[in-house]
């Protein structure tokens, strides 16, 4: 089976030495994502520079072994995910029989090298801040205190508040305005 996509023409049309009539392997799929309801794989080109990874309709790909392979490792990765949130619940429950604070034991996907891809939210329970965060690998986006998040993706968190003020600046420039 060869890994050709026929619909890459549209992406690489831009590379000088693109030629319609070749074929094109793919040698990796790196990521995955789902965009006005479709799925995207992200493909690294055989004999091309990582700068020519391009996005890629999973319908436009020839390449189903290397897809089967990349959403194996994935389902692979959420299942292992899902059995560390079910250890924490286990050490969550037996911290408050024994009265200690539980989120001593809690652990986030940061501790799993998990990567942050965007903060959704925020929330303040009991003075306590926490962010709700799309992670790359994760289907589920995952709660985490502010505190970790600090450490981890200072500059999300910046971005996020940023964001958030300026709609907050905005609401409040609109509310404020003689109607």
């Amino acid at each position: 089976m060869s890994n050709m996509d026929p619909g890459i023409s549209s992406q690489l049309s831009s590379l000088e030495d693109f030629d319609e009539n070749k074929e094109y392997f793919v040698e990796k799929i790196i990521s995955r994502r789902i965009r006005m309801g479709q799925v995207e794989y992200f493909v690294k080109w055989q004999d091309f520079p990582d700068e020519d990874n391009t996005w890629e309709l999973s319908k436009n790909l020839d390449c189903l072994a290397l897809i089967t392979e990349f959403e194996s490792q994935r389902a692979t990765k959420n299942n292992k995910r899902q059995a560390e949130l079910k250890i924490n619940e286990i050490y969550v429950a037996k911290a408050k029989k024994l009265k200690i604070e539980p989120s001593v034991i809690i652990d986030n996907a940061f501790e799993y090298g998990h990567k942050a891809e965007q903060i959704l939210c925020a929330s303040n329970i009991r003075g306590k801040i926490s962010f709700v965060i799309k992670f790359r690998d994760l289907d589920q986006p995952e709660q985490v205190e502010s505190q970790v998040a600090y450490i981890h993706i200072p500059m999300l968190v910046i971005q996020f508040y940023e964001e958030h003020l300026k709609i907050l600046n905005a609401f409040s420039t609109n509310s404020s305005s003689p109607s």
